[in-house]
């Protein structure tokens, strides 16, 4: 039951996340293309290629990656 609710309550929020609107904080996520010349490429190397490249943003895989690592954690632990 544990596994479940873990991968339910995960679905839920990645869901939500996806959607771009978390219940109390609609319109209130910054716009990334919007700030992007604020960023200092020098300071914040990793964000900067983010914003310009959008890797690691693919929905997608990370819900699919984190789905495996969250059943092989509980294979780890050994339980059913």
């Amino acid at each position: 039951m544990d596994v479940v609710n873990v991968i339910a309550t995960f679905t839920i929020g990645h869901t939500l996340a996806e959607v771009g609107q978390t219940p109390g904080h609609e319109g209130s996520e910054p716009d990334l293309d919007q700030q992007a010349d604020q960023l200092d490429p020098d300071e914040f190397p990793n964000l900067s290629e983010i914003v310009a490249t959008r890797a690691g943003l693919d929905f997608d895989h990370r819900f699919g990656q984190a789905i495996d690592i969250l059943l092989a954690g509980y294979v780890a632990l050994g339980r059913d």
